[in-house]
């Protein structure tokens, strides 16, 4: 499934945390998805992607809670937020897709069902 790079915030604002997550680095997340716009290391997230399933499923995929300056190499638990459990099981899916299909990782879906 495609993920598309949404600009209006609106879409995602209420999404929540429903347990998916990924561990992965911000540079894979940077290839797969582009620069982020939003988050600073002082604040909850560096680093928060808005983004849109082509079914139109809103979804973010951020860091939560680091309070520290990480390395954009370093692996760390993003988060998936939307709008329900369903959702983010899908967008969590649709990522490891794409993340295993640039990376060639395929280490990458082991180190992800620690979830």
């Amino acid at each position: 499934m495609q993920i598309n790079t949404i600009t209006d915030y609106s879409k995602t604002n209420g999404t929540s945390w429903y347990s998916d997550t990924i561990i992965t680095t911000a540079i894979e997340l940077i290839k797969a998805f582009g620069e982020v716009d939003r988050g600073h290391y002082d604040d909850k997230s560096q680093f928060d992607w808005s983004l849109e399933l082509s079914d139109g499923t809103p979804f973010t995929i951020y860091d939560w809670k680091e309070y520290r300056k990480f390395g954009t190499n370093e692996r760390i638990k993003f988060h998936i937020g939307g709008f329900d459990n369903h959702s983010t099981g899908k967008a969590r899916k649709a990522i490891l897709d794409i993340l295993t299909e640039i990376t060639n990782d395929n280490e990458l879906d082991v180190l992800t069902q620690a979830n």
